[in-house]
């Protein structure tokens, strides 16, 4: 009886996934709504990112809602409802505004968490530098007018 080995070579593939062990880095510089008007919320008003978590995992939940507005999503650009929550994804795909309700305000604020889903804390970034790990965050809206000034001669 006479024995041959035979080497067998196979490949196969290893995926590592990280840690989420990196907080969420919020910038939030605030934004300017024209009275009585819906806004798109974009990254330039509201941005959340985190080395470690894809932006639809990436959870804003609003603690204390606009007094003067709402948070709508949409999906089509035409149907909005009021949320509670949305993700960064959302608002990378413009799917987030603000409705204001037309009524005479100049200034006032909503308040909201951020979470990757593992993290409750997060930093807030101000002038370019991490300055803080919060739990929850307010959003200044400030409310202009633009209408048309007719003179009468």
């Amino acid at each position: 009886m006479r024995i041959t080995r035979t080497r067998v070579a196979q490949t196969f593939y290893i995926t590592i996934k990280p840690v989420d062990d990196s907080l969420p880095l919020l910038q939030v510089p605030g934004m300017r709504v024209q009275e009585g008007v819906r806004k798109t919320i974009t990254e330039f008003e509201l941005k959340a990112t985190d080395a470690d978590t894809e932006a639809e995992s990436i959870v804003f939940s609003v603690i204390q809602a606009p007094r003067h507005g709402t948070i709508e999503r949409t999906i089509n650009g035409q149907r909005y409802r009021q949320i509670s929550s949305f993700t960064m994804d959302d608002i990378d795909q413009n799917r987030i505004s603000y409705n204001h309700d037309g009524s005479n305000s100049l200034k006032y604020r909503f308040t909201f968490t951020v979470t990757d889903s593992t993290n409750l804390l997060f930093m807030v970034e101000d002038n370019g530098k991490e300055v803080c790990v919060c739990v929850c965050v307010c959003v200044c809206v400030q409310f202009y007018y633009s209408g048309m000034i007719e003179m009468a001669e």
